[in-house]
């Protein structure tokens, strides 16, 4: 006897979707740990332009990579001239090889 109700089924594989999905998550989740990394870098670039104190960023061998205002300032060369140069060769001859002062070093992990 047929009461007039139908019945429709259908099936369909959702793993594609599903796969679609999660890669959509990952890549969504990867631009906002992207855009955190560049506000943070931005964060130190600022600091490290603004230090009141001649700051420099050093390679393993000792050779300048950056260099702030006031390095520039108070050696009286370009960022340019800056870079390549060991702190050494900022010091004056007479004074190479002695302490000098406090000389803060902090290792940078990427």
């Amino acid at each position: 006897m047929s009461d007039g109700i139908g019945y429709l089924a259908v099936l369909a594989d959702l793993s594609e979707a599903k796969r679609a999905e999660l890669e959509y998550a990952t890549i969504a989740a990867r631009e906002v740990e992207a855009a955190e990394s560049i506000a943070s870098a931005q964060r130190v670039s600022l600091l490290f332009e603004s230090a009141p104190d001649a700051t420099f960023e050093v390679d393993e061998r000792g050779r300048i990579l950056h260099a702030n205002a006031e390095a520039e300032r108070m050696f009286q060369r370009s960022r340019e001239e800056l870079l390549g140069l060991t702190i050494e060769a900022l010091v004056p001859e007479r004074f190479r090889g002695r302490t000098l002062g406090i000389v803060r070093v902090t290792r940078l992990t990427r």
